[in-house]
């Protein structure tokens, strides 16, 4: 029996063991060193974004009093997913307190160059890959700045327009980006370099002017978004199918009827008798005038009796415009106007 526990504590301590070197094959880390003669400093990162550093000063006096840089300033900005080394990082003394590091150069910073990288990014993870879930920008696209929320919590930020070349730099942290981009950020400027805060107003303010939001962002698309809206049901309404509307087309046909009969009958028998009357008076030139006037008279009611003859004919030499006009929705309605005697579909209303 105790060979067979000698056999399981081996295998569970191979699991182990597989588990552990499995684990120090996706860690990534980088390690910067920064020299420049006697003062100097070696700056490191973790796979879980812890930041250390070392001492590379060998001046007296020289020990560390700050160091002012955050995981953002180790994120590559051609891959989110790794980190790299800056080239330059920036300090400054009073003389007496030590030397404060930043990667953002101040007013009173001299600059150490880069002497020594150690770069680890092979992150063979099966864990969710690192996208950008929100992009706040800032002041305008000629000025400001934008930011970039990934899905690991993490941010970096980059210069617009005549800020694009600057080398950004954040200083204050942000807990909130998860629920949206905050209204504007604060922003120390100085030789082509950009300090930014979230929450402290210590320098420029720049106000959020949009956002962009990518699928995984919960929050809510932008307000200056468009969505997709319903359509709206369209149903369509032949009104010329109503028994009332055809009906009331049909009357108004018959009136047409009526009149194209009854005018130029009646301009006729007026023109008559102005005719009569002006051969019956003395005058010479009033037979002259009133046969004039009665030939327009009779022009006229030519014209008035054929104008549904003209309309028809004019239609049947537009190629198509008749079968158009057959097939339309207002076909009923035309029939009963033009036609009210044999085409006019119209039941009777007093007819059980």
């Amino acid at each position: 029996m105790n060979k067979y526990y000698f056999k399981l504590v081996l295998i569970v301590l191979g699991i182990l063991s597989f588990n552990i070197d499995m684990l120090n094959a996706n860690a990534k880390s980088a390690t910067c060193v920064y020299q420049d003669g006697a003062i100097g400093i070696e700056v490191s990162i973790d796979e879980n974004y812890e930041i250390s550093h070392s001492n590379k000063t060998t001046l007296t006096g020289g020990w560390i009093s700050a160091v002012n840089v955050t995981s953002n300033d180790f994120i590559s900005p051609d891959n989110p997913d790794e980190f790299y080394c800056r080239e330059k990082i920036y300090y400054w003394t009073n003389g007496t307190s030590g030397y404060t590091f930043s990667y953002v150069r101040g007013p009173a910073y001299w600059s150490l160059n880069l002497v020594e990288e150690e770069i680890d990014n092979d992150s063979s993870t099966e864990d969710e890959p690192k996208t950008i879930v929100r992009t706040c920008n800032y002041g305008s696209n000629s000025t400001g700045y934008t930011v970039n929320y990934f899905n690991d919590g993490t941010y970096t930020a980059s210069g617009l327009g005549n800020r694009s070349s600057y080398t950004t730099q954040i200083n204050d942290s942000y807990e909130n980006f998860g629920n949206g981009c905050p209204e504007h950020i604060s922003v120390i400027e100085a030789a082509n370099t950009a300090s930014i805060y979230f929450e402290s107003n210590v320098g420029n303010n720049y106000y959020l002017i949009d956002r962009v939001a990518t699928p995984e962002d919960d929050t809510g698309a932008d307000e200056n978004t468009n969505t997709e809206q319903e359509a709206i049901p369209i149903i369509e309404v032949n009104f010329c199918e109503q028994n009332g509307v055809r009906m009331t087309f049909r009357v108004i046909g018959y009136v047409l009827f009526i009149a194209k009969i009854l005018i130029p009958l009646l301009l006729i028998i007026l023109g008559t008798i102005d005719f009569v009357k002006a051969t019956l008076s003395s005058s010479d030139k009033a037979p002259q005038e009133a046969l004039g006037a009665f030939a327009r008279r009779i022009i006229i009611a030519i014209i008035i009796f054929l104008i549904p003859t003209i309309l028809n004919l004019v239609l049947s030499l537009v190629d198509g415009a008749s079968e158009a006009f057959e097939d339309s929705k207002f076909t009923d309605c035309t029939n009963c106007l033009f036609s009210p005697f044999d085409k006019c579909d119209v039941e009777d209303l007093t007819s059980e």
